[in-house]
């Protein structure tokens, strides 16, 4: 692999970019022994236990949304959406790399 010829103000730059988008990091093999890696893992071999506990907390936010801004309740629902959207991106991930793999087949 041939290392990028970067300033230190690209660097900087590519950097906040990752730290901003966990999209764009890499998931590979060697990462299953990370917290990153073990959900893919469980996502790929058992999506129903790993989704469904997650889908039936979302269900609450639907009970609580009348809340004030304020309250308890709403760091409850701005966590869950966060929650719902990084999931998101998981399953794509892994639905997109078991398309790849099949291809490859």
């Amino acid at each position: 692999m041939v290392p990028l010829r970067m300033t230190q103000e690209q660097d900087m730059e590519y950097r906040a970019m990752v730290a901003q988008n966990a999209a764009t990091m890499e998931m590979a093999p060697e990462v299953l022994g990370a917290a990153t890696g073990l959900l893919v893992n469980e996502l790929q071999r058992s999506p129903a236990a790993t989704l469904k506990p997650i889908m039936k907390m979302l269900r609450y936010v639907e009970e609580v949304q009348q809340s004030s801004v304020h309250s308890e309740d709403a760091k409850f629902v701005v966590y869950m959406i966060g929650l719902a959207i990084n999931m998101e991106k998981y399953v794509i991930y892994v639905l997109e790399h078991s398309k790849l793999s099949l291809i490859h087949i």
